[in-house]
This record gives C-alpha cells, structure tokens and sequence, in this order.
C-alpha cells in the first residue's frame, strides 16, 4: 500500500497543470452542488416551520383581500363569524386575534405588540408555557386585566408572573410567560406566519381591547384560527368550515391551510431545484470530463510504465486500481475544497442571502456522494484503457 500511495503521488506530480485543472473543475461543481443543497434544505426548513407554526391539523380565516361590497352590511373575521363556528364545528377548537397598535410599557424604550385573543389560543397553536398559566374564560367574562407574556420579553423586560406593569398606562398583572418552544423568534417573525406578532408579545383578553386602539378599525378580530381535535379529524372539519361560511350573506375569506402555506415554497423549490440543479450537473459533468482526460493523458504518457508493470507481474486490475485511486484522490480533494469554501461563504453571508439556507448534515454528506459516484464513472475508462494495455506494445511506446 505504502508503494501504492507513492506511485499515486508521483503520477499526480508529474502532471501537475492537469491535475490542478480536474481538481478546480471538481471542486466548482461541488461547491454548486453544495449551494443548491443548502437552499433547497432551507427552503423545506421553512416550509415544515410555517406548517409547524400554524399547525398540522389547523387552519386559519383572514379577512379577504377582495372584501364584500359597499353596503351588504358583511364583515370578514366578526364577533358573528367566530360564534357561527363555535356553535356549529363539531369536531374543532375555535379562536381567534385581534392586533392592537403597539404602545409603550413604562420603563422600556421599546414598543410592545398587543395581541387581544380568548383562552383558547394557546390550545390551538400548541404552546407551552414556562410558568404562570394562560388567559381563562374568567379573564374574559370579568374582562380582568390579565397579560401573557411571551420569554423574550419577560427577559428583555425582566418581568415575571405576579409582576403589575403599566402599559399604555393601563394597569396590568403578568400571569403566564409562553416558553421559548411554544413560540419561537423567527416564527414569530416570519412571513409566512398567519399573524406576524415579533418577539416583544403581551396577549390581553379580548374584552379588554377597548383600552387600546385597533390597527384596522373595521374588523373586531384579525385572525380566526380552527384546530381539529385531531389529524384524522382535519379534513372534515375544514369541509364544514367551508359549508358554515358559504352563506351568500357572509363575506369572502382568505383561508390559510398547511397547503396553502407552503405551495409559494414548494414552486420556488422546484424553480430552484430546476435552474440551478442544471447549472451543478453542467459544472459537475465539467468537472468529469476534465477528470477523464487527466486520466487518459496519465494513461497515455505513462504507456511504458505500465507495460514495464505488466512485465513484472502486475495484474491488469492492478493497474487499473492505479488510476482509479489517482481519480479518488483528486475528486474528494476538490470536493473538500468545494464543500468547505462553499459552506464558509454561505455561512458568512446567511443573514444577507435572498432565500433560507439550512447547513444540515446531508448537505455535508451528499457532495461527498457525488463525488465517490464522478470518480467511479469518469475513470472507468482510463482505468479500463490502461488494464488492456498488452506488456509489448506498451513498452514500444517509449
């Protein structure tokens, strides 16, 4: 083996400018190739946390971007609207929220967003809580000035349950703190979120929005939120959602489900997958065929060495091993190289890349893949060529 490696190294040397050239076309190809695992990770990454977020077997009801015309007296996302589906889903847990305008609390610099919602929020989108409890139905039927607060403001704040902060210059009692698993900074942020709320989140009874003024003044609710009691369960709830609002004396909605959710990702995933998919395969077909030429001229230059090898002894498939390896070795060095840089580059720049990147362990793994797959295929034929080499004649060739 020792003999093995020092022939490989000498090869390898010995065509310095050839081997150099294959290992940059590799290393190009993997690190496309590298590029395009990442954005298309990231891009499924978003796609499970927007179903995540919203729920596997929950949909959403906002207001129509086409609203009902002037004068039907219909309002999208009413007080009317949640209790027709109160009182009629069978098999589902209604909620819904009404965002206020942000205020500022006494004592922070900063502005806090109000979210006016019921008890059954925190049921529906499947948080946790660190301590303290959720809003109840007595919150809302005594409209108490309860507050539920989420783990980033609590600490950026550094309040607690039992704490009374003065928001807007209302009075109110901090009695739950969410927990940074229940909800998390970049869903809360995200857009693709059903209602944007940020970090910085206190929920209030619903009752108790009075206090405060509303963002949109014509809507009494900006989102209402259905969770089926269970995954089985989705499919019809979300058929007797539909019948209930079918009523031509209803406003049109916007229904938001886990489809719906993901089918821009899953479009701009396939656009990706197609345009630069294409752009790796090219540069990684670059990379073969550069391989396989440095391979074929290795064959060729050194026709005499290998028939001086055949006469000692040596088996044709050993020599094939030869030039096999010699393409091992160059292809997982430029798929290092290429791995490496690109994870570095994309690394350095995430925050300023225009689509989610993910840096999970098979965008690690798959290069590496390729790259064993290139340097099987593209040095078959060298490594063939130079197996049936006939001692004689390859020793004439000098």
């Amino acid at each position: 083996m020792p003999g093995l490696l020092a022939d490989i190294r000498d090869g390898l040397r010995g065509h310095a400018g050839r081997t150099l050239l294959s290992f940059t076309a590799i290393a190009l190809g993997m690190a496309s190739l590298t590029v395009l695992l990442c954005v298309i990770e990231g891009l499924r990454e978003q796609a499970r946390r927007a179903i995540e977020e919203l729920g596997v077997h929950a949909f959403a009801l906002l207001p129509s971007p086409h609203p009902a015309a002037p004068g039907s007296g219909a309002t999208a996302c009413s007080e009317a609207v949640v209790e027709i589906l109160r009182r009629n889903l069978s098999d589902g847990r209604v909620t819904a929220l009404q965002r206020l305008n942000d205020v500022l609390a006494d004592g922070q610099g900063e502005r806090i967003s109000i979210i006016a919602t019921d008890e059954h929020l925190a049921a529906v989108r499947g948080w946790t809580l660190s301590r303290g409890r959720f809003l109840d139905a007595l919150d809302r039927q005594t409209q108490a000035r309860s507050m539920v607060i989420t783990e980033a403001l609590a600490r950026q704040a550094n309040w607690d349950v039992g704490r009374l902060v003065t928001i807007g210059g209302v009075p109110f009692t901090v009695v739950g703190v969410l927990s940074d698993a229940g909800i998390s900074t970049e869903e809360a942020s995200s857009a693709q979120t059903v209602l944007p709320l940020g970090d910085r989140v206190a929920f209030v009874p619903r009752p108790t929005a009075h206090l405060w003024r509303r963002r949109n003044e014509a809507c009494t609710v900006d989102a209402i939120l259905v969770r089926a009691a269970a995954l089985e369960a989705y499919e019809g709830t979300l058929s007797q959602a539909r019948r209930l609002l079918s009523a031509p004396n209803l406003p049109p909605f916007q229904w938001i489900t886990p489809e719906t959710l993901v089918r821009p990702v899953r479009h701009l995933e396939r656009a990706v997958a197609f345009t630069a998919g294409i752009v790796s395969l090219l540069c990684l077909a670059l990379g073969g065929v550069t391989l396989m030429s440095l391979m074929i001229a290795n064959v060729r230059d050194r026709a005499s060495e290998i028939g001086l090898r055949r006469a000692l002894g040596a088996r044709p498939r050993e020599v094939a091993a030869l030039f096999v390896l010699e393409a091992l070795l160059v292809t997982f060095a430029g798929a290092l190289a290429g791995t490496t840089i690109a994870w570095a580059l994309l690394r350095l720049f995430a925050s300023q890349a225009p689509m989610p990147l993910s840096f999970g362990l098979l965008t690690w793994i798959l290069p590496w893949l390729a790259a064993l797959a290139l340097s099987g295929l593209f040095s078959y034929a060298p490594a063939r060529l130079a197996a049936r080499m006939h001692p004689a004649d390859a020793l004439r060739t000098e």
